[in-house]
């Protein structure tokens, strides 16, 4: 397994899928935590009407919102290894409790925007990151990695930022989502909303 370059996505929304016992019973229930108007349940449709189109109907997918059958991502894997539902998505967090090498993608201000991220998940780094996370888990398959909440960057109206010593003094306003506080090399290194001022 290839050691990974330190790259990050802010969130990352995952599928995961096990391919055991698809074909036979002909029915793919999909369960996350998202709730019903989260961009989760969005691709779940998109995902569902493809599948049922393109089978002509042979077969079903079941979507399973708001913690119905899994309250935390590593509840979902386990649905996913038992085969009580074959898909579920999480964020870049969730899945790193399982696969610890994939924070590398947390790590924050690496991407500088959409189209250096695209570019660098059109290359070599999602097949390698799949091949690694079959090859620990046999039965599960990273189906994608997206971008759901925009790319985490540092704004200031005073100067450019490039690197992580370009905001040393730079006041720091961390938009917290509960699990970070603080400024400096704390928020640095932890995902948030930051503006610089």
């Amino acid at each position: 397994m290839r050691i990974f370059k330190l790259f990050m996505l802010p969130l990352i929304g995952f599928l995961v899928f096990s391919f055991t016992g698809v074909a036979a019973q002909k029915t793919i229930k999909i369960a996350f935590m998202g709730s019903q108007s989260d961009e989760d349940m969005h691709g779940s449709l998109v995902f569902k009407d493809y599948v049922e189109a393109t089978s002509n109907g042979e077969m079903k997918v079941e979507i399973y919102h708001s913690a119905q059958l899994c309250s935390k991502f590593v509840e979902c894997i386990q649905g996913v290894q038992a085969n009580t539902f074959q898909i579920t998505i999480s964020t870049i967090g969730g899945f790193g409790l399982i696969y610890p090498p994939a924070q590398v993608l947390d790590l924050p201000y690496i991407l500088r925007d959409d189209r250096v991220a695209e570019c660098f998940f059109d290359g070599p780094f999602l097949t390698d990151l799949r091949e690694a996370v079959m090859e620990k888990f046999p039965k599960m398959r990273l189906m994608m990695v997206g971008n759901t909440g925009g790319w985490r960057n540092f704004m200031t109206t005073k100067s450019q930022i490039k690197e992580p010593s370009d905001v040393k003094g730079q006041k720091n306003t961390n938009y917290s989502c509960g699990h970070t506080k603080g400024n400096g090399k704390d928020a640095w290194w932890k995902p948030d909303s930051n503006i610089l001022a």
